[in-house]
C-alpha cells in the first residue's frame, strides 16, 4: 500500500511542479527554438522539464521523513551511497540546465560530464565485478558517461525518454528487492512529467532532463549488479539500458560511415527513421517503451537462467537488433 501511496504522490508532483516550471520556462523565453537539423516542432517549446522531475523525486522522498520512521529508513537503506546519488542528480541537472540556457561546445560538455562522473564515482557509485578497485572504479566512470550520453542522443522524439524511464524505473521497482520506493518514486515523477511531454509536447526535459535521468539509470544499473557475477553483470546493465544503449551505437556508427563528426546533430536518429518510414510519435514511444519493459524484465531473469538459455537469448537479442539496424539504414530522413 504504502508503494501505490508514494507513486500516487509522485505522479501528482511531477503534474503540478510541470505546469508550474512550464509557466515560468515561457514568461522567461526559456525555450528550445525549432531546429532545422531535427524539424520536430514549428514553434518555441519550454525547456526546465527536468527540473520538474526533479523536484518531484525531492519533494517525495524528504515527504517520508514527516511520516514513520521505518518509511525513511526503507528509502535510505536501500540507497547505500545516498549522497553520491543526491550530488550526482544536482550536478547532472545544474549542468544539463547550464547547457540548455548556454549552448556547450561538445568538448567543455563532455569534460563537465566526465569530472561529476569521477566524482559520483569516488563518492561510492562503482562496480565491484572485477575485483580490481582501478578497474571497477574506470568502467564505472566510462558506464556513467555513456548511459548519460546515450539517453541525450536519443532525446529527440517528443515523450520517448520519458516512456523509457518511467516503465523501465517502474518494473525495476516491481522486480527488484532493493531501492524499490526510489524507483517507483522516480518512475512516478517523470510519468507526471510525462503527461506533458507527449505529442505534440509542450515542455522538453531538455538536456537538464536527460542528463540526471540518465545518471540515474547509469547508477541504478551500477548498483543493482553488485549481487551478479561478472558476465551477468555486464547483461543486467545492457538490458535495462538497452534502447539507449542501441541509439547511440547506431547514430555513432551511421555518422562515423557517412564522414560525418559522431558528436555533431543529424537525423540519423532511429526515432526519427522510424517516423520518416510512417511511424507516428506515439507509436514509436510506445514501441520503445515495450522493448524496453521486455528487456528489463530479461535482466532480471538472467541471472536464473541455465547458461546455455542466457547465452542463446542473447545470441537472438544480437541478431534481432541487427536486423533493426539494417532496417533502420533504409530508412533515411529526408
Amino acid at each position: 500500500m504504502i508503494y501505490i501511496f508514494f507513486i500516487g504522490i509522485a505522479i501528482i508532483s511531477g503534474i503540478l511542479l510541470t505546469i508550474a516550471i512550464r509557466a515560468y520556462a515561457v514568461k522567461y523565453n526559456i525555450v528550445n527554438k525549432p531546429n532545422p537539423i531535427v524539424p520536430q516542432h514549428l514553434k518555441p517549446v519550454a525547456y526546465l522539464g527536468g527540473g520538474a522531475i526533479f523536484l518531484g523525486i525531492l519533494i517525495c522522498s524528504g515527504l517520508a521523513f514527516f511520516l514513520q520512521e521505518t518509511i525513511t529508513y526503507n528509502i535510505f537503506s536501500e540507497l547505500k551511497p545516498v549522497a553520491a546519488i543526491a550530488c550526482g542528480c544536482v550536478l547532472y541537472l545544474a549542468w544539463g540546465i547550464y547547457d540548455d540556457l548556454k549552448q556547450l561546445k561538445p568538448l567543455p560538455k563532455f569534460l563537465g560530464q566526465l569530472f561529476f562522473s569521477i566524482v559520483c564515482v569516488s563518492l561510492g557509485i562503482h562496480t565491484k565485478m572485477f575485483g580490481l578497485p582501478f578497474m571497477d572504479y574506470t568502467f564505472s566512470i566510462f558506464w556513467i558517461l555513456f548511459i548519460v550520453n546515450a539517453l541525450n542522443f536519443t532525446d529527440v522524439c517528443d515523450g520517448l525518454v520519458a516512456s523509457i524511464c518511467a516503465i523501465t524505473f517502474f518494473l525495476i521497482g516491481i522486480l527488484s528487492h532493493e531501492s524499490k520506493i526510489f524507483s517507483f518514486i522516480i518512475a512516478g515523477a517523470t510519468t507526471g512529467f510525462l503527461f506533458f511531454n507527449l505529442p505534440r509536447a509542450s515542455i522538453f526535459l531538455g538536456d537538464a532532463g536527460s542528463h540526471m535521468l540518465g545518471f540515474l539509470l547509469a547508477a541504478t544499473a551500477i548498483m543493482g549488479s553488485e549481487k551478479f557475477s561478472a558476465v551477468d553483470s555486464i547483461i543486467w546493465m545492457l538490458f535495462i539500458s538497452i534502447v539507449p544503449v542501441f541509439e547511440l551505437l547506431f547514430i555513432t556508427i551511421t555518422r562515423i560511415k557517412k564522414g560525418k563528426q559522431w558528436w555533431k546533430g543529424s537525423p540519423d536518429h532511429f526515432s526519427l527513421r522510424m517516423q520518416s518510414a510512417g511511424f507516428k510519435r506515439w507509436q514509436v514511444d510506445i514501441i520503445a517503451a515495450f522493448i524496453s519493459a521486455v528487456f528489463v524484465a530479461m535482466a532480471y531473469s538472467m541471472p536464473h537462467m541455465r547458461n546455455w538459455l542466457k547465452y542463446s537469448l542473447c545470441a537472438g537479442t544480437v541478431i534481432i537488433f541487427g536486423i533493426a539496424w539494417k532496417r533502420l539504414l533504409k530508412w533515411e530522413v529526408k
